[in-house]
């Protein structure tokens, strides 16, 4: 035996079945704002992590440089010193080698000696730092990170699917719930 249903009763589960599918095809174009919402701040978060690791190499090429000058001129200015302090001690040698004041012109002859070979080593080691900040190594990365993140802005900023993730309450709460979050370029129009 087959029920019938009454037009009015058609009609009501008809609707109700509709408003069910609005509903399900709005929570999956939701997840799919998520999706793609969660998909940008992570790739934020990773241009950020990138752009600091470049500013922080750029940092770190002009420190070193400036270390480099510094050392170079303390070097310079120890093997000056050196220079005039070992006439003095050739001659204070030659007269009177136990003498207090040679016994002081040598110890001081053996600490400028000692900070020469520090300097020294100090500007080898900043050498061979340099070649991860070379002024190309930094231009590469730079142009790389400005390529991504051109990509990062047409796609996470400049997009129907961000606008979308703005004016959608639901997946805008769940991607941009925190302060930080609300402070990225994907959870703001600019």
């Amino acid at each position: 035996m087959m029920r019938h249903f009454s037009n009015q009763t058609e009609k009501l589960v008809n609707t109700a079945f509709i408003c069910w599918l609005a509903f399900v095809s709005s929570q999956v174009h939701a997840m799919d704002l998520v999706a793609f919402g969660k998909a940008c701040l992570k790739q934020e978060n990773y241009l950020n992590r990138l752009k600091q690791k470049i500013d922080e190499a750029d940092f770190a090429r002009d420190t070193s440089r400036g270390l480099n000058n510094g050392a170079k001129a303390n070097l310079r200015a120890y093997n000056r010193q050196l220079g005039e302090l070992e006439s003095e001690l050739v001659e204070c040698q030659k007269i009177n080698p136990n003498s207090a004041y040679c016994h002081e012109v040598r110890i001081h002859y053996n600490r400028l000696t000692e900070l020469a070979d520090r300097a020294e080593d100090r500007l080898e080691s900043n050498l061979e730092k340099r070649d991860d900040h070379s002024p190309q190594n930094l231009f590469f990365r730079q142009q790389r990170y400005d390529n991504v993140y051109d990509q990062f802005v047409a796609m996470c900023r400049d997009s129907d699917a961000h606008y979308q993730l703005l004016q959608d309450p639901n997946a805008y709460q769940q991607v941009c719930a925190t302060s930080r979050n609300k402070a990225s370029i994907t959870c703001s129009l600019f």
